[in-house]
C-alpha cells in the first residue's frame, strides 16, 4: 500500500512541524517507504498536489492547521464532489463538551462526507474523518493542536489496524516514544531556522545518530551541519574535552553560530554500580553550556544516546531563542572569539516513548478538482 502525506497551512510554526513529525512517526511503518509531508500554503498548489496524489496512492492523508481546517473540509468536498452530512456522534460530543458553541458552529465542525468514519477529537471540535471510495481512502486531521494526539491515540491507530487491517513494521514500545525524541530535534531545528542560525556537530561517534535523526526532519539540512573536526582526548577532564570539541566544531566552518559535541557513553569509575553517562556541550560566540546526562539502571545504551541527542537539541533551542530575542531587541550579538565557559547543567535521563508506527492506504474518488477553486472564498 502507498500513502501520500499532504498538509495545508498558512504559517510555519513549531507546532505544525511537531504535528507532522508525530503523524509520520506513528504511521510510516504501515507503508512502503513513504515520503514525508508535502506542504502547501495556497489552495491552487494544494489542489494540484491532491489530484496528483490520487493517481498513484491508495491513501491520501491530509493535515490542515486549525485556522483553515473547516475551510479545508469544504475544499475537499467540493474538489472531490463529495456530498456531506452532519455527523450526529460528533455534534452530540460538541454539545456536551462545548456547550457555549452555537448550533451553526456545532454543525460546521460535525460536517463530513456522507458515509465517512469519524475520527473524534476530545471535545468534538476539529474532529477528523476517513472516507473510502473503491480501493482508496482519504483521511483528514487537524495540525498544530493537542487534539491531534487524542485522535491518534484513541481513533487513528486502531483505525489502521482494525479497519484497514494493516500491521506496522515498526516495533511498538509504548513507554518510550520516538515522537518525543524527534520532537526535541524538530524544536531545535525550528529555533535555529527562526533565529537564522547554524549549528555544527563535532565528529564524535554519536554524530552519526544525529545525522540519521536529522534526515527525517524537514529543513534540518539547512541549519544543522556535520563538521570533520575531531581530536583525541589528551586530558582526564572529559567535560573540558567535550567543550573543546564543541568550540572546534563551531570554528571549523564559516557562518556557524553554535558548535555541538556529544561524548561517547562513559562509565563512572567512582561508582561501584557502574553508572553510565554522557556529556553534551554547546558553544556559541559568548559561552558554553555543558549537560551531563545519566543513564538509568539496566537502560540500553541507545536510550542514553537518544537522551543525549534530545538534550543537545533542547539546548540549541534555548540558545537560538535567546539569539532571536536579542536580535529583535537590537542587542549586540556579535562574535566575541573564544567561548567564555559557564553554566554547567546536570540533567537526568528522561525516558522517551517510542511511537507506534502506523500507515494507512488512502485512495479516492475521481477528481473534478479545478471546480473547487472558488471554495477558497472560505479561506480566512
Amino acid at each position: 500500500m502507498k500513502i501520500k502525506f499532504l498538509s495545508l497551512d498558512t504559517t510555519s510554526s513549531l507546532s505544525l512541524d511537531v504535528s507532522q513529525r508525530l503523524i509520520y512517526d506513528a504511521l510510516s511503518g504501515y507503508f512502503d517507504k513513504p515520503e514525508d509531508f508535502k506542504r502547501s500554503n495556497d489552495p491552487r498548489t494544494f489542489l494540484a498536489d491532491l489530484s496528483e496524489a490520487f493517481k498513484n496512492h491508495d491513501v491520501v492523508f491530509v493535515g490542515a492547521e486549525t485556522s483553515v481546517y473547516l475551510a479545508t473540509k469544504k475544499i475537499l468536498a467540493k474538489a472531490l464532489s463529495l456530498p456531506t452530512e452532519v455527523n450526529e456522534n460528533i455534534r452530540s460530543l460538541i454539545s456536551v463538551a462545548s456547550s457555549r458553541t452555537s448550533e451553526e458552529e456545532r454543525n460546521e465542525h460535525a460536517t463530513m462526507p456522507v458515509g465517512a468514519i469519524d475520527l473524534a477529537s476530545d471535545n468534538g471540535l476539529f474532529s477528523g474523518f476517513a472516507f473510502n471510495s473503491g480501493n482508496q481512502w482519504l483521511i483528514l486531521v487537524p495540525l498544530g493542536t493537542r487534539k491531534l494526539e487524542h485522535i491518534l491515540d484513541t481513533q487513528l491507530l486502531s483505525f489502521m489496524s482494525d479497519t484497514l487491517g494493516l500491521t506496522s513494521t515498526k516495533e511498538v514500545i509504548k513507554e518510550e516514544t520516538d515522537s518525543e525524541y524527534y520532537e526535541a530535534i524538530t524544536k531545535g531545528v525550528f529555533g535555529l531556522r527562526q533565529s537564522e542560525s547554524i549549528a555544527a556537530f563535532a565528529a564524535t561517534k554519536p554524530a552519526a545518530f544525529v545525522k540519521d535523526g536529522c534526515s527525517k526532519i524537514p529543513h534540518a539540512e539547512d541549519v544543522v551541519f556535520f563538521s570533520d573536526y575531531y581530536k583525541d582526548r589528551e586530558t582526564s577532564d572529559v567535560k573540558q574535552y567535550v567543550i573543546d570539541l564543541a568550540i572546534g566544531a563551531r570554528d571549523s566552518q564559516e557562518k556557524v553560530n553554535y558548535g555541538v559535541a556529544i561524548s561517547n557513553v562513559l562509565k563512572s569509575e567512582a561508582d561501584n554500580n557502574g553508572t553510565y553517562f554522557m556529556y553534551v556541550a554547546i558553544a556559541d560566540e559568548e559561552s558554553a553550556k555543558v549537560a551531563k546526562i545519566y543513564g538509568e539502571e539496566n537502560e540500553p545504551a541507545e536510550k542514553l544516546v537518544s537522551s543525549a541527542i534530545s538534550t543537545a537539541f533542547s539546548l540549541l533551542h534555548e540558545k537560538a531563542v535567546h539569539r532571536f530575542e536579542s536580535k529583535k531587541s537590537g542587542a549586540d550579538y556579535s562574535k566575541k572569539g573564544a567561548a567564555e565557559l559557564s553554566t554547567e547543567l546536570e540533567r537526568n535521563t528522561r525516558k522517551r516513548k517510542i511511537g507506534t508506527a502506523i500507515r494507512v492506504t488512502l485512495a479516492l474518488i475521481g477528481v473534478g478538482i479545478l471546480a473547487a477553486l472558488y471554495v477558497w472564498l472560505f479561506w480566512g
